[in-house]
Parts: C-alpha cells; sequence; structure tokens
C-alpha cells in the first residue's frame, strides 16, 4: 500500500474514533481539516471537549393534549333481533352552545357508530323501514321514531342498544262472496303519529303489515272499492303475543255520489251567487230507508261547471239497498234557509238505488231562499263612484268580506252595487267616497227576498 493511501486511510479511522468518543461523550464533532495536506500524513485525535449543560425539552401546552377518539356505538334490534338498513338519528348539544343533527345506516349486523365530542346527545331510530337518511335530518314531529336515549359524552365512549316497538299486526282483506283477497285496500289503524293516521294498502295478495308498534289494544279497519265498509276489529298485543292476525271479509257495496249544484232564480246571476259552504254541505244525509242507518261522512270533492259551483259528495261502499238524502233533523239556521230539490226527477222523490258494484248519482239543485239586491244612491241616481263593502256581522260567517267579491274591481254589477244570495244573518254595508267619506247601515236577512236602495249624503 503507498504512503499516500495509507495516509489516507489512516485519517478515517482517527475520525470516526472521534466521533464515537463524542456520541458517548455529548462533545462537539471536531473542526474539519484546513487543507489537502493534512491527507498526507495520520492526523491526531483532537481531544472531545465536554458539554455539561442539558438540552432542554419543549413544554407542550394543555390545548395542544391530544383527546381520546370518542364515539357513541351500538345497536338496533326488534323482537331480539339486529335490524340491517336501517337510520338512526343523533341529536347533540356541545358544551361551547354549538348544536348538531347527524344520521348514519345499522350495517348487517344492525350496528351504527358515530364520532363525537364531548357534550349531550341522544339518539334515536326510525320507526319506519322505509327511512331515507334525508326524512331524519329534520325534527318534524310526525316522524315515527323510537324514544330517545340520552347520552353524555365526557372522556369515554359509550355503547348503547335502541329497541324498536315489538308489536307486529298482519292484516288481510279477503272478499266475503270468493274468499280471494282484495289487492289495493286500505286498512287503517288508530295508531297516530303527528296529525295523520297510519295506514297501509295491500299487497296483491291482500295483505297489509303493520310493525314496530306499541304494545297495548289497535283498533283497525278497512275499505275497498265496491266493498262494505268493516271495522273496527281489536288487535290485542302484549309482551307474550307481541303479534297478532286479523282478517275482513267484506261484502259487495255501490258507491253513492250526490251532486250538489247551486241554482238561482231568472232575476238573479249565477256570477254573483257564493259557492256552496263546506258548513252547509256537512248538513246533507244519506241514510238507508229500511234500516234508517246514517251513512258514514262522505268524501268531498270540488270541482267547476261553468259559472256554478259543483261539489259532488262521494259515498263509497254502501250495501246495496233504497237510500235517501236530505238535511240533517239537528240542522241550524244557514241550512234551514236552503232548499235542496232532486233534478230530473219528482220534486218529492230524494231516493236512490245504490247496486252492488256500480257509481250511482243523484243531482241537486241547491237554493239559497234569501236573495238579497243592495244599491247605494247618491244625489246624482245610482253611485258608480263608490266603493261599497258588505261585511257579515254575526253567525257562522262572522267577519266574512262578502264584498267587494275577489278579483273585481268594478263598484256596480247588473245595476246594483250587491245582487245575490245570503244566508240569514246580520250585515253591514258601507260606501266610501275618497279616504275621508264613508257612510254605513246594518241590516237584517231573514228567508224573505230583500231589495234595499241606501240614500247616500253625497
Amino acid at each position: 500500500m503507498s504512503t499516500g493511501r495509507a495516509a489516507i486511510l489512516a485519517a478515517v479511522i482517527a475520525l470516526a474514533v472521534a466521533t464515537t468518543a463524542w456520541i458517548l461523550s455529548g462533545s462537539a464533532l471536531p473542526p474539519p481539516p484546513t487543507d489537502d495536506s493534512s491527507m498526507d500524513e495520520p492526523a491526531p485525535a483532537a481531544a472531545p471537549t465536554r458539554i455539561d449543560a442539558e438540552i432542554p425539552t419543549p413544554a407542550m401546552r394543555s390545548d395542544e393534549l391530544s383527546i381520546p377518539d370518542l364515539a357513541i356505538r351500538g345497536s338496533v334490534t326488534l323482537r331480539g333481533t339486529p335490524v340491517d338498513a336501517r337510520v338512526v338519528r343523533l341529536l347533540g348539544t356541545l358544551p361551547n352552545g354549538e348544536h348538531l343533527v347527524a344520521h348514519a345506516t345499522t350495517d348487517a349486523g344492525g350496528r351504527f357508530r358515530f364520532e363525537v365530542r364531548p357534550g349531550d346527545y341522544e339518539v334515536a331510530a326510525s320507526r319506519d323501514r322505509r327511512s331515507q337518511p334525508h326524512d331524519m335530518r329534520t325534527l318534524d314531529e310526525n316522524l315515527r321514531v323510537t324514544d330517545p336515549t340520552f347520552v353524555r359524552i365526557t372522556d369515554q365512549s359509550v355503547d348503547c342498544e335502541l329497541q324498536l316497538p315489538p308489536g307486529r299486526v298482519e292484516v288481510t282483506v279477503r272478499d266475503a262472496d270468493t274468499g280471494a283477497g282484495i289487492p289495493h285496500a286500505w286498512v287503517y289503524s288508530d295508531i297516530q303519529h303527528g296529525w295523520s293516521i297510519w295506514s297501509e294498502s295491500t299487497d296483491a295478495s291482500g295483505r297489509a303489515v303493520f310493525d314496530e308498534v306499541e304494545l297495548g289494544d289497535l283498533g283497525f279497519r278497512a275499505t275497498a272499492a265496491m266493498h262494505q265498509d268493516l271495522g273496527p276489529l281489536i288487535a290485542r298485543l302484549t309482551a307474550t303475543a307481541p303479534v297478532q292476525f286479523l282478517e275482513f271479509a267484506l261484502g259487495p257495496a255501490g258507491e253513492l255520489t250526490v251532486v250538489c249544484v247551486e241554482s238561482y232564480r231568472e232575476d238573479s246571476h249565477p256570477e254573483s251567487l257564493p259557492r256552496l259552504s263546506p258548513m252547509m254541505l256537512q248538513d246533507i244525509a244519506v241514510s238507508n230507508v229500511d234500516t234508517g242507518e246514517t251513512a258514514p261522512a262522505p268524501q268531498m270533492r270540488s270541482a267547476t261547471l261553468g259559472k256554478l259551483g259543483v261539489v259532488p259528495l262521494v259515498h263509497a261502499g254502501l250495501p246495496p239497498g233504497e237510500y235517501r238524502v236530505s238535511l240533517h233533523d239537528d240542522v241550524d239556521a244557514v241550512a234551514r234557509s236552503v232548499h235542496m230539490h232532486p233534478v230530473g226527477r219528482d220534486p218529492s222523490d230524494a231516493t236512490v238505488s245504490v247496486v252492488a258494484g256500480e257509481r250511482n248519482v243523484i243531482k241537486f239543485a241547491v237554493d239559497v231562499r234569501a236573495h238579497v239586491r243592495l244599491t247605494g244612491r247618491d244625489r246624482d241616481g245610482l253611485d258608480r263612484t263608490s266603493r261599497a263593502t258588505l261585511i257579515a256581522m254575526d253567525g257562522p260567517y262572522a267577519g266574512m268580506t262578502v264584498l267587494p267579491e275577489e278579483g273585481h274591481e268594478e263598484t256596480t254589477h247588473l245595476g246594483a252595487h250587491f245582487h245575490g244570495a245570503l244566508v240569514p244573518g246580520t250585515y253591514e254595508v258601507s260606501f266610501q267616497r275618497d279616504a275621508g267619506r264613508t257612510w254605513a247601515r246594518r241590516f237584517v236577512v231573514e228567508r224573505d227576498d230583500l231589495d234595499l236602495t241606501f240614500d247616500l249624503p253625497w
């Protein structure tokens, strides 16, 4: 080995020894050689210098301390069995007052998990298998959810189990004559959530299922097109018998539609007649001639035929037989002022035959007997510039504005300020010429027609 190469090797060995001594003693590295000439001969190892001072460790602030992962974990079960694909809602309030709403969906094992921060929470699962995550983002009181489980998170995760109500009622709707299941029938329960009653439609086999219901006595009724309504049947759900089966056998029936058309006299105008009021329509009764039994309340559907108000009242599910249409015996003054007579038949004949499987119709003309004509007259005759207002002062329509009619800006109509039909009661008519000139009078409407002319002070 040449002298130069031996010198280089000796220098490398000396440097390694010095570095090892520094690591063991805490000394600084030896200074590098000042020029290349030092590489020709082995350099003497420098004596290590010891550093006695300790290297300080940076302090960690309290707000930099890591918070352990916190979670609310749990499962959703129904009668002890995990339920998958069920939406779970989390409502939270944090110490800083912040509120949050979150949702999760259970996995195949019925499990869910929420990553949370310290705070107070409530957890609830949807009681409707058809609920979607977006349904649970709201705080709608009509949502059917389990009773909430309240959880407080501090420094540990919490496990909880959400149990769906164990009750289940399976309902079958059949035709009483054939025994076949009736599809698309409606089954109603007296279970209420929010403002609505729980209803389910039957499938192709006539079966409807009410699941996840509270224990107790529950009433059910069934309806189907061209079949008699039947109910209620009671299902008694207990802890030992949470599942019950009900069967409805519906007999054949028909449908009766009562069509009420506003009538008017030859000297009145159809545009000035008010629409039939829901209050008056509720006073119309349909009863079985043989049994005297009154039919259930009808479905009310609105329509318009030309200028006349037309309101069909549909009575579905009536057993075959003869039915009479009339006003209830206990109707109030508003209904007593109304006269009904069948169209196209003897006025005294208000009966109709209901045939099973058929839609039967009877039409009535409804005439409000008090026809009223109001005219305001100034010194020059008919006042066509003043604005007339007519308000009901008492009775079921107290406070209702009869005039001006909605959408009408004209001050007179057919030579009068008002020409139409009014129910009995007290009314106030006022005429306004400008912002500072108003004249008003009250008058009473009874059963007889009324024609009033007012002399205005201008």
